[in-house]
């Protein structure tokens, strides 16, 4: 990777709904660049389910970062902070709906 090995400042790549990535030799080449980029490059990657890329490596080098839906979940406190900060109240009982299972 001749052309991001010059980089000097890190540069990430983010992709959102990747679990929609179906083809097998696409998901190979993109295995290929996390492996293969410099150490200036940064991937975020966004699915709603685990694909098959080879990522153990990284794992066991700790140089891969992962966020599940717990990590992401907010408890009651944080929801309500968060819509009362976007200007919408909800009342108690519909704040909870929001943390059922089948929501999250």
């Amino acid at each position: 990777m001749p052309d991001l090995a010059a980089l000097a400042d890190p540069v990430w790549l983010i992709t959102d709904d990747l679990h929609e990535l179906r083809s097998t030799e696409a998901q190979r080449q993109l295995e290929l660049l996390l492996m293969r980029a410099p150490a200036e490059q940064r991937f975020v990657l966004a699915t709603l389910r685990d694909l098959r890329l080879g990522l153990h490596r990284l794992r066991l080098e700790a140089q891969l970062t992962e966020i599940r839906a717990d990590g992401l979940r907010c408890s009651l406190e944080e929801a309500r902070a968060l819509f009362q900060g976007a200007g919408v109240e909800l009342s108690g009982a519909t704040l909870a709906r929001t943390r059922t299972p089948q929501n999250l």
